[in-house]
Parts: structure tokens; C-alpha cells; sequence
């Protein structure tokens, strides 16, 4: 009789842990409801009861450890994510769980590895490879982020967060073009992505489409009002289409909704020095710096705010505090040797420059032309600076159809694009020339972005056209477009490189022929600009081969 006895008592006791496990897992599965709807505080609670009668319950540890991090506890996190791989090991889960928190400890390679772990117990795990990625970026790790994320989306094609990710990958690549392919299908499997309408925006403005990039950030301030870095950005593009005072604007709602943002206190200086309110540009730059003691652009910016303001001291110390915390930023060190020489600093300027001359040939960004004028008078080093700042900042855009020569037209409409037109050397230089056009064969019009400033001179000049038109506030592609569509037969620059200049409008091919005359004798390097008027007084014949021009 005793065996069966036995029996009868194993039966009951495996009935009762049945009833037990049964409780257990109806306690859990109440954790796990709460823990969904977003209920943190009793879900961990619940999680907590299950390990006091099951110790060894992986997924109670494991989601214990995701709401430590949900709240901000990471090193707890860590720690309850370690016992739950304990319990189970092979869980993929629990490792890329643990890879999260992790990343956000910056402790990025034990991140890496944990991802790698959760790939290695499975393979087709596309949120590992995703995060993965994430970290493989943030180690400027590029082309390994991207392989990470292609492979998340192989995976699983319609992952939109993949998609964006890939997309900012690229766009640290420099692959514009498939950056915003990349985001724009994030977009389409996302509805309502707000940070891809952002980023999509950056992508544009890399491919300096301003326009577009605006309508971008315009909608992603739409889904998302209380978004500072879309503020800032939008305020990047206006910028960008000489909309300044809008500009302006953007920059103090992103400063609004983030008071500790460097980078709209910097882009605000930036805006205001382009109004040229140099002194409130020169106290956003401080707060920059306040906030962001090593912000090298903000110190180079800051100078040219003072030397806005003829302060050429201290304009010297700030580009020099620019070379100290980044030697390599674009065209800095040409500005600081042109100050150099406006303080009359001529202690081993001569070894600088030469420096300088050497870089330029290796075509580095480290000079404007203008202070190249000053500083060498080697024609090849002018030519050679001026093409590197061509390509730089006034790349030949596709973004307008290519352009035809118009059918004849009763006389040659001939357009003068000037910030000028008022008490200026150049409108002195110029008012009896443009007066002594014969009307019977030549049709002027002046395009004026200098400012509706009011003098007798102007007065004169208006009379001097057949057509003023203020363009201070259209960016450059519609001067372009409108010059298109007034069938402009030659466009003048009267500008080149100097002060206030718009270049730009240039790059879309305002007319079928450009011409670079008086402002700035120099060559403009730039294959749209066709010709430059001189003479062979200004230009003898065995200096035209440094022009980039017909002379």
C-alpha cells in the first residue's frame, strides 16, 4: 500500500505547482497588461510579486530590467537584464534589450557585442541590426552602420525607422540624393514621421534645394509644434534664401522652446550679422560660447561680427581661439592672416602665407578670395582659390532646365544685378555709362539687393533704366527664374566676390550669357560666368590664361 500512497502525494504536489505556475503566470500576464498600456509603477510591482514566488521567471527579470530603462535606470537596468540572460541565454531579446541600455550608459563597443549576440541566436532579427546600426554610427563607423541597416531592411521592408537611419547614415556619407531617397520612404511607410520630415529637410538643404527643404521642416513643425531643432533648422533655410528677418525669427522660437540650444544662438548671430546688427549678432555668439565653450565655429563667426565692427583686435583673438579649438575649419586661417595684415601683425606672415599658398595648391578650403587679392599676387593661387570657393559655395545648379538663347528680340535686353545703386564707387563708376546705352538697341534693367537706401544717386540711376526691380528679400533661383522669364539676353555681375554680394543667382544661369565686370576684377572661377570686361591695361594678354573667363 505504501507505493501507492507515494504516488497519491506526488499527484497532489505536481497538482499544486501546476496551480501555483497557473497563478503565477495569470499574476504575470496583469504585469504585462499594465506594463502595455503604459502603466509603469504597477506592472513593476506585479513583476516584482512574480520573482518573490518565482525567482528564476525570465520575462518578469527581463521586463523589470526594459522599465528600470524606461525610467531612467540604467545601471539597474544593466543589472536585472544580466539576470535574466542568467536565466536564459539564448534569449536574442534580453541581449538587445541589454545592447539599449547600454548605448544610452555610452558604453557603446559592450553595446555592439550585445547586439552581435542577439544576431548570433537570430539571424533575422532586423531591430538588432537596426540598433546595431545606431551605435556602429554614433563610432563613425559609416559604411558598417549602413551594411547594418541594409540589412535590417532586407529583413523587414517596410521598417521606417530603418529607413530613417539609413538615411542619416548617408547623409554623413555625403550621399545626399540617396539620403533623401531613404528618408522620403521612411516618410511614405510612417505616416506622420516627424523626424524624418526634419532630417528629409536637412537632406534638401545639403542639395541646397531651400525651398523645398522649408516646405519640409514646415510640415514637420506642423505634426509636431513644440519641435525647437525644426524651428532651427527652418531657420537655416531662410537664411539661405536671404529671408533674414524670418530667419530671425525661427532662431528665437527654437531658442524659446530649448534656452539651452548653442547652435540657434550661433545660427541668430548669423542672421543678425547678415542684417548687420553686428553687436546683438556678437552677443548671440557669447551665449553660444557660454553654452558651448568649445564651439570653434561660433568663435570664427564671432570675429567677423567684430570685424564688422572694426574691432580688428579682438576679431584677431577670437579666429585665433577658432584655430585653437579646430585648425581645420573651412576658410578660417585666410581670414585670420587677412586681419593679421589690417592690424599690421607682420611677424612671420610671410612663413604663413606661404603655408597658406601651399594648402590652396593642395586645394584645401582655407581661404576666401577676396583676402587672396592681399595676401599673394600669384594669378594662379587667385584662380585656384577662387574655383575651391566656386565649388564650394556656388556650385553649377541642375535644379533649373538647361537654358536657350531667346528668339531675337527688338533690342538686347541687358540685366545689372547690384547691391550698388546708391552713394557707392561703383554706381558713381557706372550711372554715365549706363546712361550712354543707345535705347534704340539696348533694353536695361537693374536688379538692386543692396536695400531701398535713398539717395540722389539712386534717384539719378532710376532714371537710367528702363526697369528697376528690388529683389532684397528673393533668393537667388527666383532672381534666376524671374531673369529667365524676362528673357534676359546678357546678365552683368557688377559684384563678383565683394561685400554683399549674390553670386548665386549666377549658378542657376540667369541669362544664356553672364558677364563679370568692375565690381571685381578678379576671376570668379566659375564656369557659368562667361566673360569679363577689361582691358589689356587690367588684364595683359599673358594673364588670361589665369582666368577661368573670356576676357
Amino acid at each position: 500500500m505504501k507505493p501507492k500512497i507515494k504516488k497519491s502525494a506526488k499527484k497532489a504536489q505536481s497538482s499544486a505547482n501546476k496551480a501555483i505556475a497557473g497563478a503565477t503566470q495569470a499574476l504575470f500576464n496583469e504585469g504585462l497588461a499594465c506594463h502595455q498600456k503604459g502603466l509603469l509603477a504597477p506592472a513593476k510591482a506585479i513583476y516584482e510579486q512574480v520573482l518573490e514566488s518565482q525567482p528564476t521567471h525570465f520575462d518578469a527579470m527581463h521586463l523589470l530590467g526594459v522599465i528600470a530603462a524606461q525610467t531612467g535606470h540604467y545601471l539597474l537596468a544593466v543589472t536585472l537584464m544580466d539576470k535574466a540572460i542568467a536565466i536564459d541565454g539564448k534569449s536574442a531579446m534580453a541581449h538587445n534589450s541589454r545592447g539599449n541600455v547600454l548605448k544610452e550608459l555610452n558604453r557603446l563597443d559592450e553595446a555592439l557585442a550585445s547586439y552581435g549576440r542577439a544576431i548570433q541566436l537570430a539571424a533575422a532579427y532586423a531591430e538588432a541590426y537596426n540598433n546595431r546600426g545606431t551605435v556602429l554610427q554614433e563610432l563613425a563607423r559609416l559604411d558598417e552602420a549602413l551594411a547594418s541597416y541594409e540589412r535590417a531592411i532586407q529583413l523587414k521592408t517596410d521598417y521606417a525607422e530603418a529607413y530613417y537611419n539609413r538615411g542619416n547614415t548617408l547623409q554623413a556619407l555625403r550621399r545626399f540624393d540617396a539620403a533623401l531617397a531613404s528618408h522620403e520612404q521612411a516618410i511614405k511607410l510612417k505616416a506622420g514621421y516627424v523626424e524624418a520630415y526634419n532630417n528629409r529637410g536637412n537632406a534638401l538643404q545639403a542639395l541646397q534645394r531651400f525651398e523645398a527643404a522649408l516646405a519640409s521642416y514646415e510640415l514637420a513643425i506642423q505634426l509636431k509644434a513644440n519641435y525647437p531643432e525644426a524651428y532651427h533648422n527652418r531657420g537655416i533655410a531662410l537664411h539661405a534664401l536671404q529671408r533674414f528677418e524670418a530667419a530671425l525669427a525661427s532662431f528665437e522660437q527654437a531658442i524659446q522652446l530649448k534656452a539651452d540650444y548653442p547652435e540657434a544662438y550661433h545660427n541668430r548671430g548669423n542672421a543678425l550679422q547678415s542684417l548687420q546688427h553686428f553687436e546683438a549678432a556678437l552677443a548671440s555668439y557669447e551665449l553660444a560660447i557660454q553654452l558651448k565653450p568649445d564651439y570653434a565655429e561660433a568663435y570664427n563667426n564671432r570675429g567677423l561680427a567684430l570685424r564688422g565692427l572694426r574691432r580688428l583686435d579682438a576679431a584677431l583673438a577670437s579666429f585665433e581661439h577658432a584655430i585653437k579649438l579646430n585648425s581645420g575649419q573651412d576658410f578660417l586661417v585666410g581670414r585670420w592672416l587677412h586681419t593679421k595684415m589690417g592690424l599690421c601683425d607682420w611677424p612671420e606672415v610671410a612663413d604663413q602665407v606661404g603655408k597658406l599658398m601651399t594648402a590652396i595648391a593642395g586645394n584645401e578650403k582655407v581661404a576666401t578670395p577676396w583676402p587672396v587679392l592681399a595676401l599673394s599676387d600669384s594669378l594662379e593661387m587667385q584662380r585656384k582659390t577662387a574655383e575651391i570657393w566656386t565649388t564650394d559655395q556656388y556650385p553649377t545648379s541642375t535644379e533649373l532646365p538647361a537654358i536657350v538663347k531667346w528668339a531675337r528680340h527688338e533690342k538686347i535686353r541687358v540685366g545689372y544685378y547690384s547691391a550698388d545703386y546708391h552713394n557707392h564707387a561703383t554706381a558713381y563708376l557706372m550711372a554715365e555709362l549706363f546712361e550712354r546705352h543707345d535705347r534704340k538697341k539696348f533694353e536695361l534693367i537693374a536688379f538692386s539687393f543692396g536695400g531701398a537706401q535713398r539717395d540722389a544717386l539712386r534717384e539719378r540711376l532710376f532714371t537710367a533704366f528702363d526697369q528697376f526691380i528690388e529683389v532684397d528679400n528673393q533668393s537667388e533661383k527666383d532672381i534666376a527664374m524671374l531673369s529667365r522669364s524676362m528673357e534676359i539676353d546678357l546678365a552683368i555681375d557688377l559684384k563678383g566676390f565683394t561685400e554683399n554680394n549674390r553670386a548665386k543667382i549666377f549658378s542657376y544661369r540667369a541669362a544664356p550669357i553672364q558677364v563679370s565686370y568692375l565690381g571685381y576684377p578678379g576671376t570668379l572661377g566659375a564656369e557659368y560666368i562667361d566673360y569679363l570686361i577689361a582691358d589689356h591695361t587690367l588684364i595683359p594678354q599673358a594673364s588670361q590664361q589665369h582666368y577661368a573667363e573670356k576676357i
